[in-house]
């Protein structure tokens, strides 16, 4: 056939991510390093997009893929390795605004104490 084109596009498929997860499993930081340079973008995203904040965004990311090192071994290839990922993303910015829910109920519960204490302390004790 003359004149047909070639669609030999350069595309990293979901065999190389078996790979790297193999390799990964078996101790491989490399491999590893790899998976995250290929994903951390996208975990990234998730909570800046949902929390707006940078900072909460970076400490996410960062516990996501300590986890996903942690429980690599969990991992059952049912699923795409950066669907996986993206689980634990969600499961940590859920368990991040339940915290932030409780740290905030607990500041206005001791808030509550405080104000009413104020009137049982003598005033030598108040700043």
């Amino acid at each position: 056939m003359s004149g047909a084109v070639s669609l030999n596009l350069i595309v990293k498929s979901p065999d190389e991510d078996i790979r790297l997860v193999e390799e990964a499993m078996e101790g491989s930081r490399e491999a590893f390093k790899q998976l995250f340079m290929k994903n951390v973008s996208r975990v990234y995203a998730f909570p800046l997009r949902s929390s707006n904040n940078m900072d909460v965004a970076d400490d996410l990311t960062q516990e996501v893929f300590i986890n996903a090192w942690e429980k690599l071994t969990s991992f059952q290839f049912q699923s795409k390795f950066s669907t996986w990922l993206y689980s634990i993303a969600v499961n940590r910015f859920l368990m991040y605004k339940r915290n932030e829910e409780n740290s905030h109920e607990k500041i206005k519960e001791f808030c509550d104490i405080f104000s009413h204490m104020e009137d049982l302390m003598p005033s030598r004790f108040l700043l």
